[in-house]
């Protein structure tokens, strides 16, 4: 580098020191590396958004499903009661086919809904696979006879009235709670008789498969059902049943 001599002559400066070039070299150094780097992650952080996005929107819309017969299952629990209940047993009334539709939104519950039929003569009285696996209460073995003599009397006129009332029949809407834990508000439709009722819900996913899953209490006077009773009513059937539940829902 040189200047100008104010009497016309030229004279070489001193030259920066080297450590002064090698700085400038590594700023610059950094800077392309730098301008690489984005140029490399900026079409990675662009697909990012709009995955994000995607996923976003696809919480937003209603999901339908159909609720898959012969994986899904309602279990009733129904106890003995009265003076003379020990020489009775407490019994276990199940389904498996149980049709019907749902609709649910993760990041809006409260559009979330359900439409499901059980068939009257589908109910088990006392499987013995199920009476194995709860155990307790349910472990002594019921005979195929005493099955069939309290299965005949379920669907008996004074109670679930098969002649005349084929179906249970359930529609329920979101009321309460979390994506994940909430409470249905649904309409029982059994023997003729509609009740409102709140019903807890967990939503899971097992292994790949969205479940709908819980279990309430449910009186059957309030569906004009009187509880089967024998031996002079000192043996009966409790009013309050509790009716467990998982259904299994596939998308549509």
């Amino acid at each position: 580098m040189s200047v100008v001599n104010p009497f016309g002559a030229q004279e070489e400066t001193c030259p920066r020191p080297k450590y002064y070039q090698d700085q400038v070299n590594a700023e610059r150094s950094s800077a392309m590396e730098n301008v690489a780097i984005l140029r490399t992650i900026k079409p990675i952080l662009v697909s990012v958004v709009i995955v994000a996005v995607l996923f976003s929107a696809s919480l937003a819309v209603a999901a339908n499903y159909n609720i898959r017969s012969g994986s899904s299952i309602v279990v009733i629990h129904v106890s003995r009661a009265g003076i003379a209940r020990v020489l009775g047993h407490d019994h276990l009334i199940s389904t498996r086919q149980v049709t019907g539709t749902a609709r649910y939104v993760a990041s809006d519950p409260a559009r979330s809904q359900l439409e499901l039929r059980l068939p009257v003569n589908a109910l088990v009285v006392d499987d013995p696979e199920l009476r194995r696996e709860a155990g307790g209460r349910y472990a002594k073995p019921v005979s195929e006879s005493a099955r069939n003599g309290t299965r005949k009397n379920m669907l008996s006129e004074r109670v679930l009235d098969i002649t005349s009332f084929h179906s249970i029949e359930v529609q329920g809407s979101w009321y309460s709670g979390t994506a994940k834990n909430g409470l249905l508000l649904a309409t029982i439709s059994l023997r003729g008789v509609r009740r409102e009722m709140k019903v807890p819900v967990r939503i899971e996913d097992k292994a790949g498969k969205l479940t709908a899953s819980g279990k309430f209490l449910l009186r059957q006077s309030d569906f004009a059902i009187t509880p089967f009773t024998t031996l002079g009513g000192t043996l009966a059937v409790a009013d309050t049943i509790e009716i467990e539940y998982e259904f299994v829902l596939i998308p549509v």
